[in-house]
């Protein structure tokens, strides 16, 4: 994922987002999605409490320069739904046509 603010971790826990404090201009790769909200049951899901970013996904049978709707998903119910909510909704299938918008899934702390 994609970091829009700095990660409520350590002495950043249970104080107001910052946002990052090193600026950013161009192309940033990011080739997997964020943490998934910390669980009570056990998962195999990747999870913590770094979860301050953007997931973008963007069908890889368009060309780059074509402009795509987006569509935004809140995952902010992560935690109520055991971070299912994003795991079943399978970006990767949705993806595989080129009548798809990109699709951006935001992360934040419940």
């Amino acid at each position: 994922g994609i970091n829009y603010a700095e990660q409520p971790t350590g002495k950043l826990r249970f104080n107001p987002v910052q946002w990052p404090s090193a600026s950013f201009n161009g192309t940033r790769e990011a080739k997997s999605g964020g943490k998934f909200c910390i669980q009570y049951v056990k998962t195999e899901l990747a999870y913590g409490e770094d979860r301050l970013n953007l997931n973008v996904y963007r069908p890889s049978v368009v060309s780059l320069a074509k402009k795509l709707l987006v569509l935004v998903y809140d995952g902010s119910m992560d935690f109520v739904c055991y971070g299912l909510a994003r795991a079943s909704y399978r970006c990767d299938l949705q993806l595989q046509s080129e009548s798809t918008a990109t699709l951006a899934n935001l992360a934040c702390t419940g």
